[in-house]
């Protein structure tokens, strides 16, 4: 019932040592874990969302780069992307020469949190629903 030949199924067992070259010296998950590498993470997540913000560079907008070809892509996400870090180098150092000539460098404006409004407080009550008079 077994297939025979090059096709035939084989079990393979693996030593500990022959996954030596992979193992991370914390576990994932752990506390530490996340302790050492959430910042970095943070920090590329934060970049990402920079080059995709549709006021400046709009890596997300399909629509923004109308080009056929891998390679066109490619080249158009790579000058995006530089563009990027010049725009963040330059913002950088135009804070730290403010800083440096004693200008007060507000800090960065940040979008305001969305409102959540919960439907209570869209619900109309009793005496606006009324029908036929002012209400008494």
């Amino acid at each position: 019932m077994f297939a025979t030949g090059p096709l035939a199924l084989a079990w393979v067992s693996f030593p500990p040592e022959a996954g030596v070259k992979y193992r991370q010296e914390l576990p994932h998950g752990t506390d530490e874990w996340h302790e050492l590498y959430s910042t970095g993470r943070n920090t590329v997540e934060g970049f990402n969302a920079f080059v995709k913000d549709t006021a400046y560079h709009a890596l997300a907008d399909p629509g923004q780069r109308r080009l056929r070809g891998y390679a066109a892509q490619y080249l158009l996400t790579t000058v995006l992307t530089a563009a990027a870090n010049i725009r963040k180098i330059t913002n950088y150092l135009a804070d730290h020469h403010r800083v440096a000539a004693g200008e007060h460098v507000p800090p960065k404006r940040r979008r305001p949190a969305k409102r959540k409004t919960s439907m209570k407080e869209w619900e109309p009550s009793g005496e606006e629903l009324a029908v036929g008079g002012p209400p008494t």
